[in-house]
């Protein structure tokens, strides 16, 4: 999505809320994760979490070309593209994202999104240039992925350790180096 679309406007959340929102995820669906450094399940999360927890319906769908995932809140579905889901099964770091991204628009703005994103006639917009971050609904998500597959405390643990954080944070979470590198920064452990 670029800068100058509309988004809906949601209710803001700082980065450390948001964080506590998936750690909460963490130590409901996969504890281990917070215990000790690894890949954490995020298709299960998908699937299965989504599912018990906020009654949605996962689905893999074919999207228009430059749409991967899709939270619907009327529906209560949240769908990812074929190759999304494959490439998140195959441990593809930018599908592993996606899938964490769009599993963050259900754990943070189903409740508030009474209708469906898919005919947005009444739901406050705003342009995202226009947007303060911690209201963008993609800043939010995006977070929320980040700080699902990059539990903070592992993170450290690792960047502690490491010759090179950046790819033993990748390798261990089964994220992009780029995601790495982003989350070590965020998080104060590089410059």
């Amino acid at each position: 999505m670029t800068r100058s679309e509309t988004v809906p406007v949601v209710a803001p959340l700082s980065a450390a809320a948001i964080e506590r929102k998936s750690s909460q995820v963490l130590r409901d669906f996969a504890p281990d994760c917070l215990i000790n450094p690894q890949s954490v399940p995020v298709i299960d999360v998908f699937e299965f979490y989504l599912s018990e927890t906020f009654n949605f319906v996962s689905e893999v769908t074919e999207m228009a070309p430059r749409y991967e995932g899709l939270m619907d809140p009327v529906s209560r579905t949240v769908s990812v593209a074929p190759h999304v889901y494959e490439g998140a099964e195959a441990g593809d770091g930018r599908s592993r994202f996606t899938v964490g991204h769009e599993s963050g628009h259900v754990v943070l703005h189903a409740s508030q999104l009474r209708v469906s994103l898919v005919d947005l006639k009444s739901v406050q917009l705003a342009r995202r240039a226009d947007l303060e971050a911690f209201r963008d609904p993609e800043w939010q998500a995006n977070w929320f992925s980040a700080s699902l597959l990059m539990p903070a405390g592992m993170v450290r643990l690792i960047a502690a350790e490491a010759k090179d954080p950046v790819a033993a944070v990748s390798r261990t979470f089964q994220v992009s180096a780029v995601a790495a590198e982003l989350r070590l920064v965020k998080l104060g452990l590089r410059n």
